[in-house]
């Protein structure tokens, strides 16, 4: 019957569209994973997980564990993204309309 991979389920995940993501990144850092949807059922559990080789599951831990090493954005961030300014940076001079 030949070598056939055993497939562990890495992550649970709510849907298709969520574990997409996941098994694309691991895919692209050099670790087989695919995405199993599961059917759903009446206790509200996962629809899809990502699945990895069992031989690939600690290298897809470590490789996920990496995934977020910058951390949720600060406040002074999200500002400069949005507003493109640095927070507490000198702001523009604002056009001031003098009648005199």
């Amino acid at each position: 019957m030949g070598n056939t991979p055993e497939w562990r389920v890495f992550l649970a995940c709510p849907d298709v569209a969520a574990a997409t993501p996941v098994a694309e990144y691991l895919t692209l850092h050099d670790c087989p994973a695919c995405v199993f949807a599961v059917p759903p059922s009446f206790n509200l559990m996962p629809t899809a997980a990502v699945l990895v080789p069992a031989e690939f599951l600690r290298r897809a831990q470590h490789i996920w564990s990496g995934a977020n090493v910058l951390g949720d954005l600060t406040e002074g961030e999200l500002e400069y993204i949005v507003t493109g300014r640095l927070p507490g940076g000198v702001a523009e001079g604002h056009e001031h309309d003098d009648a005199a």
